[in-house]
């Protein structure tokens, strides 16, 4: 009894497994959408650049016939999407526009038929390429620190740089294609007053071949090394008008007059040329401040030294980076005591 039931047991064990062969083995359909990308293959020995034509949003629609397996293969394929390069078979690699038959291609596309599908259609059928051969070219790097005053010579490493463009683009007897390294407004703002620099900075393409198909630059960066001289700018400044301030408490109750050879007082001021340029765009403005305290009402000070400081948008503040120095400082005073009312009769 034992050994019939063994028996029955491999019987149906051995039929499932035939019926799961042959479901998996019978024929079957499959309709979906895929993604087709290009990417740039070598023929000949140099690289092609493909691009489809712009109205192409990069999705197919495909349908397939082969067994349940097989299906179930292709579409663990199609998820990936499907790569196609100049060289492939269908795929020219002649410069020029070229019309691709996808169905062609894609019956040939070793990713899928390897599945054991047929590709039986495929939309859209036809599709219009571009094909450009890049060639690689070493173009110059020069150092652009415009703005910047630098002693000396500025090295540059590497001093050259490998580009790729579409020969298309190249003429004979051309100079040498010339890359920038260029230091971004935040490495300019942390550079030394003075002093050596070692920074890395972006290359960058020349405005006649940024915007080419295909143009590419082997690295982004260049070491820049050089010395600058001094970012700072000196001025003088005349005509810097005087405030007096007086404490809340003492507002109203005397009467402070500024000779008036005192009224305005002349100062060197140096600095980052960031700051010069606010100054002297009007957008800060240096102000000469006469700070008296209570005691010096009471005890009718003759003079007193100004704090200069700069005044922005009607306030105060202090600029660290600033050095001001005044011809002068020492402000000559008039101070009274305001009379107050008498009553009323």
């Amino acid at each position: 009894m034992f050994s019939r039931a063994r028996t029955f047991l491999l019987v149906t064990l051995f039929a499932a497994i035939l019926w799961v062969f042959a479901e998996s083995e019978s024929l079957g359909e499959f309709s979906g959408i895929t993604t087709v990308r290009f990417s740039s293959g070598t023929g000949e020995g140099n690289t092609r650049l493909i691009s489809p034509d712009q109205a192409f949003d990069g999705t197919i629609s495909i349908d397939l016939v082969g067994s349940r397996g097989a299906i179930s293969r292709s579409e663990a394929e199609l998820i990936k999407g499907i790569e196609l390069a100049p060289g492939m078979a269908g795929v020219p690699t002649t410069d020029g526009r070229h019309t691709i038959n996808l169905l062609r291609v894609l019956q040939d596309y070793a990713p899928l038929t390897r599945t054991g599908v047929r590709i039986a259609t495929v939309t859209p059928l036809a599709l219009e390429v571009e094909v450009l051969e890049l060639v690689s070219q070493q173009a110059v790097i020069e150092p652009n620190l415009q703005g910047i005053d630098v002693v000396g010579e500025v090295r540059v490493t590497p001093d050259r740089v490998a580009v790729r463009l579409p020969r298309s683009a190249l003429t004979n007897g051309q100079e040498p294609i010339r890359v920038t390294a260029r230091l971004d407004e935040t490495q300019r703002k942390r550079l030394p007053v003075s002093g050596p620099v070692k920074e890395e900075a972006a290359i960058l393409p020349p405005s006649a071949y940024a915007g080419l198909p295909g143009f590419s630059i082997e690295r982004a960066t260049a070491t820049l090394e050089f010395t600058v001289r001094g970012r700072s700018a000196t001025d003088t400044l005349r005509s810097i008008p005087v405030q007096i301030v007086l404490p809340p408490v003492e507002i109203g109750r005397w009467d402070v007059q500024i000779e008036s050879e005192d009224r305005f007082l002349t100062a060197d001021v140096s600095g980052p040329t960031e700051a010069m340029e606010r100054l002297k765009s009007g957008a800060e403005a240096v102000i000469a401040v006469v700070s008296l305290s209570s005691d010096d009402l009471e005890a009718k000070v003759e003079t007193k030294d100004a704090a200069f400081m700069v005044l922005k948008s009607g306030a105060f503040m202090l600029r660290p980076e600033l050095q001001i120095v005044g011809v002068k400082s020492a402000v000559r005073l008039k101070i009274t005591p305001k009379t107050a009312p008498g009553p009323t009769p």
